[in-house]
């Protein structure tokens, strides 16, 4: 029995040996095609923001990521966003405005209006295509009124408050005068704020970004008459532009996009080990 021990805990051992070893030879090979690629191309990260912009914190991470490795000589915000809050947008914008380590250039998709927009002109360069949605520089707040509801149903709410305007925005009842009039000069500040920061990171002036800054949505097309970016082109056209910014010439881009968690436990449940080489070089060569 104790012979029989000794020789399960051997093959043990030498599976994981054998898998130690696969794992050196498969970073070899990794290592080895990455030095290949890399002298015909130079990495420029790749920061997605898709979908409404409800938050900044993992886009803020992605791209210091970026800034800390060195093997990253530029970065692309690549935009398929039709806005979202406020605040986000306005801290995107003003911590991508505020790198200096590395050029960032903006790639607009299918759309990125209002905050997208927002976050897109940050970038050193703009690039779309002539029929991307963008525009819709505006603010808007929308109040859902319950009172008939609530009275149809015989629910009445109390509130006691320290101010007039403490409950402004109250769904169980319409708005006063007073608030509406409040929220009104609330979303007019903002959206000074908005055509602002569009005029400053453009080059443009107020009054040029007044005219159409009434909500309206643009094509790319009249987005490139009004200056709000520079070129039509794709990401590679907005990679090959950002590592021009950063001094390189002679070198393609190589897109590096991170992965997500769902990509990761894929590869992790159960995949050949020519797939597993094929998915560690897409992680990084996606494009």
């Amino acid at each position: 029995m104790i012979k029989s021990f000794f020789l399960w805990v051997l093959k043990i051992l030498t599976i994981l040996v054998l898998v130690i070893l696969l794992g050196l030879v498969a970073e070899k090979f990794i290592k080895f095609k990455e030095d290949q690629l890399l002298t015909n191309y130079q990495k420029v990260g790749v920061v997605r923001i898709v979908g409404p912009i409800i938050d900044s914190l993992d886009s803020i991470r992605r791209i210091r990521q970026f800034l800390r490795d060195e093997s990253i000589k530029s970065i692309v915000i690549r935009i398929d966003s039709p806005g979202g809050a406020v605040g986000p947008s306005q801290e995107l914008f003003s911590f991508i405005r505020s790198i200096k380590e590395k050029p960032i250039v903006s790639s607009m998709g299918s759309i990125a209006a209002s905050g997208g927009l927002y976050v897109a002109v940050a970038g050193k360069k703009v690039f779309a295509q002539p029929g991307t949605i963008t525009g819709s520089i505006g603010v808007i707040m929308q109040i859902p009124d319950l009172s008939d509801l609530t009275n149809k149903v015989g629910i009445k709410f109390e509130t006691v408050k320290s101010g007039d305007l403490k409950d402004v925005g109250n769904i169980f009842r319409p708005l006063s005068d007073k608030e509406r009039e409040f929220l009104k000069e609330a979303t007019g500040k903002i959206h000074k704020q908005f055509i602002q920061d569009i005029a400053l990171a453009r080059g443009l002036s107020e009054d040029q970004v007044g005219r159409f800054a009434d909500g309206r949505f643009l094509t790319g097309q009249e987005a490139l008459e009004y200056g709000l970016i520079d070129d039509f082109g794709d990401i590679f056209k907005a990679a090959k532009a950002s590592l021009e910014l950063a001094g390189i010439t002679g070198k393609d881009p190589l897109l590096v996009i991170p992965k997500d968690y769902t990509e990761f436990i894929k590869e992790i449940l159960g995949i050949s080990f020519n797939d597993f080489l094929s998915s560690r070089l897409l992680q990084y060569y996606a494009w």
